[in-house]
């Protein structure tokens, strides 16, 4: 360094004068040119000693600097401590919140607005750093390139020194700020939370004592129903005893009519020779099943066991209804009775949808009773309908009802329904005395109902 500002002096020997560092002109020797002598070593000296203090002050002076820059770094870090607590407190509430109670939710957003305005401020503060960092490494870099530089640089760090020491005061009070707020708000979420769950708790206090009131009432009720349900089930063994002993009996007297009716049947057997050309219209749909359906097939059979078959004699035609009707088998399709019951037998369930018993009526007045496919003239024309319950289409099947009425149609009405007769099949037969009304497909079984039928049927010969 010596070496250089020797150097540096002896360059400036011929304008004779060299200047400080604040301006002063300090003459070392004569600048006359004719008067022009060397440098004065001890001169020489002195003005090197003072430049070597001068590098000193300026070394003193970065380190000043570099002093001030860790500090406002400390400054920045504390903030961000003090940044990281609070959202470590945040992360608190926050799990508190959902574990108590989800209706604080807009003002925990509200908290993380206020936490993201602190992230904003931080970021200033961070950007602020960065550039005294920058001006920092400006001066740096300015006290190596010249030292003539050093006091306007000096100054003009002083200045951004003191507007950014402004600003970071300015950001740790509203940082403070920010925390006071942050605390107030987290103070008023826990009271409210408190206050919450203190009404909560009163209100399942309540609801227990009120549960446990209802629970002896309950408990009370039990018993005295334990004590009736015994009494009850008593009577209900009593019962079913007598009801099992009138079964029986019940059993016995059908068995003693079916007898009654064989012996009658044979001694003052129905008129077979009036020639009836009967259809049966048989239903089919879904909730008939195909045991059921084979119980109506095995009623039909035991009619026409006691029927004379033939082109002169009865013919018995077959058509089957549901969501559609279908024709099993014309009238003159089978001339005698056991290729007939064959027919029956053979005829599959099809349980193909809902009663729509109008559908059927209209395929047997446009099919069968129309003087075609063995319809015979001067020949009474018998319609039998089983079904087991009411159709779909009341208002439809009476009209399709009456249109064969009017046509000379009598029509029977064979209707199995726990309820008995019901008004919509009265409305489909010809009379209430056409109606043969079961509450059970098991009642199609004996004899004597179709022996019933039988001798309704017969009436309809009397008119010919």
């Amino acid at each position: 360094m010596a070496s250089f500002l020797l150097v540096f002096l002896a360059s400036l020997a011929q304008y004779g004068v060299v200047c400080d560092f604040h301006g002063n002109k300090r003459f070392i020797f004569n600048p006359s040119p004719a008067t022009q002598t060397s440098p004065d070593p001890a001169f020489m000296a002195v003005e090197l000693q003072y430049l070597r203090e001068e590098v000193h002050r300026l070394g003193d002076t970065n380190i000043h600097l570099s002093v001030q820059n860790s500090m406002l770094t400390s400054q920045v870090q504390s903030q961000n401590a003090q940044i990281q607590i609070l959202k470590t407190n945040l992360t608190n509430l926050e799990n508190l919140r959902i574990h108590e109670s989800g209706v604080f939710v807009d003002k925990i957003n509200k908290m993380d607005a206020m936490v993201n305005d602190s992230k904003a401020l931080v970021a200033g503060l961070t950007r602020n750093v960065s550039s005294c960092l920058l001006n920092n490494n400006q001066l740096e870099e300015a006290l190596i390139r010249t030292n003539n530089k050093t006091s306007l640089l000096e100054k003009k760090l002083n200045d951004s020194l003191v507007t950014q020491n402004m600003a970071v005061q300015t950001a740790v009070e509203q940082c403070r700020k920010n925390e006071s707020a942050l605390t107030q708000h987290l103070q008023v979420n826990i009271s409210s939370l408190q206050l919450n769950c203190s009404n909560q708790l009163l209100l399942l206090t309540d609801n227990v004592h009120q549960l446990q009131t209802e629970t002896n009432y309950l408990m009370a009720n039990w018993t005295s129903c334990v004590n009736l349900n015994y009494q009850l089930q008593s009577t209900i063994n009593a019962s079913q005893n007598t009801n099992q002993v009138l079964d029986q009996k019940l059993h016995d007297l059908r068995i003693e009519r079916d007898n009654l009716s064989l012996a009658l049947l044979q001694c003052h057997g129905p008129r077979r020779d009036c020639g009836l050309d009967l259809v049966f219209l048989v239903d089919e749909s879904g909730s008939v099943g195909q045991d059921n359906f084979d119980i109506l097939k095995d009623f039909m059979n035991r009619i026409i066991q006691h029927l004379n078959i033939g082109p002169r004699d009865n013919q018995v035609g077959i058509a089957t209804y549901a969501s559609t009707a279908q024709r099993e088998f014309d009238l003159d399709s089978y001339s005698t009775k056991t290729s007939l019951i064959h027919a029956v037998r053979n005829i599959s369930y099809n349980h193909s949808g809902l009663s729509f018993v109008s559908r059927g009526l209209r395929l047997v007045a446009n099919h069968f009773f129309n003087g075609t496919h063995g319809d015979r003239a001067n020949h009474p024309n018998v319609l039998i309908i089983l079904t087991d319950g009411d159709p779909l289409d009341p208002s439809r099947a009476k009209l399709e009802a009456s249109s064969l009425e009017s046509r000379g149609v009598e029509i029977f009405v064979v209707g199995i329904s726990r309820d008995g007769t019901n008004r919509n099949l009265i409305d489909l037969a010809t009379d209430s005395s056409h109606i043969l009304p079961f509450s059970d497909f098991g009642d199609l079984d004996g004899p004597a109902f179709a022996q019933e039928s039988i001798h309704k049927l017969m009436a309809a010969c009397q008119t010919v």
